[in-house]
Protein backbone atom coordinates (compact mmCIF):
# COMPACT_ATOMS: atom_id res chain seq x y z
CA UNK A 1 0.00 0.00 0.00
CA UNK A 2 1.04 3.42 -0.86
CA UNK A 3 1.66 6.41 1.51
CA UNK A 4 -0.89 8.15 0.27
CA UNK A 5 -3.67 5.42 0.75
CA UNK A 6 -2.38 4.14 4.40
CA UNK A 7 -3.11 8.12 4.99
CA UNK A 8 -6.87 8.24 3.90
CA UNK A 9 -7.54 4.61 5.58
CA UNK A 10 -10.19 5.52 8.35
CA UNK A 11 -9.72 4.08 11.43
CA UNK A 12 -12.66 1.72 12.39
CA UNK A 13 -15.54 3.45 14.05
CA UNK A 14 -16.77 1.95 17.63
CA UNK A 15 -20.14 0.88 18.25
CA UNK A 16 -21.07 4.14 20.07
CA UNK A 17 -19.66 6.32 16.65
CA UNK A 18 -22.19 3.91 14.94
CA UNK A 19 -24.94 4.78 17.58
CA UNK A 20 -24.20 8.37 16.97
CA UNK A 21 -23.58 8.67 13.03
CA UNK A 22 -26.98 6.07 12.29
CA UNK A 23 -28.77 7.76 15.40
CA UNK A 24 -29.59 4.51 16.57
CA UNK A 25 -29.45 2.83 20.05
CA UNK A 26 -26.56 0.19 21.37
CA UNK A 27 -29.04 -2.09 21.08
CA UNK A 28 -30.26 -1.58 17.84
CA UNK A 29 -26.60 -1.34 16.31
CA UNK A 30 -25.36 -4.80 18.13
CA UNK A 31 -28.31 -6.62 17.43
CA UNK A 32 -27.60 -5.81 13.54
CA UNK A 33 -23.72 -5.93 13.74
CA UNK A 34 -23.96 -8.63 11.03
CA UNK A 35 -25.98 -6.60 8.82
CA UNK A 36 -23.62 -3.51 9.21
CA UNK A 37 -20.40 -5.88 8.48
CA UNK A 38 -19.13 -5.66 11.82
CA UNK A 39 -15.93 -7.40 12.24
CA UNK A 40 -15.08 -8.64 15.63
CA UNK A 41 -11.65 -7.85 17.33
CA UNK A 42 -10.38 -8.17 20.43
CA UNK A 43 -13.76 -8.96 22.01
CA UNK A 44 -15.70 -5.91 20.83
CA UNK A 45 -17.37 -5.04 17.39
CA UNK A 46 -15.50 -2.58 15.03
CA UNK A 47 -17.01 -1.02 11.75
CA UNK A 48 -16.14 0.36 8.76
CA UNK A 49 -17.22 3.55 8.14
CA UNK A 50 -17.03 3.36 4.45
CA UNK A 51 -19.11 0.99 4.38
CA UNK A 52 -21.18 2.55 6.79
CA UNK A 53 -21.39 5.28 4.66
CA UNK A 54 -22.03 3.31 1.16
CA UNK A 55 -25.03 0.94 2.59
CA UNK A 56 -26.78 4.21 4.62
CA UNK A 57 -26.58 5.73 0.71
CA UNK A 58 -28.20 2.36 -1.17
CA UNK A 59 -25.00 1.67 -2.74
CA UNK A 60 -24.33 -1.67 -1.12
CA UNK A 61 -26.46 -4.07 -0.77
CA UNK A 62 -26.36 -5.89 2.52
CA UNK A 63 -25.05 -9.18 3.78
CA UNK A 64 -27.03 -12.37 2.46
CA UNK A 65 -27.70 -14.23 5.79
CA UNK A 66 -26.30 -17.63 4.79
CA UNK A 67 -28.56 -20.80 5.14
Amino acid sequence: MSTAAQQQVEPLWTVREVCAYLRRSERWVRGHADELGAIREFGGLRFDPAVLRARASGKVLPFQSKR
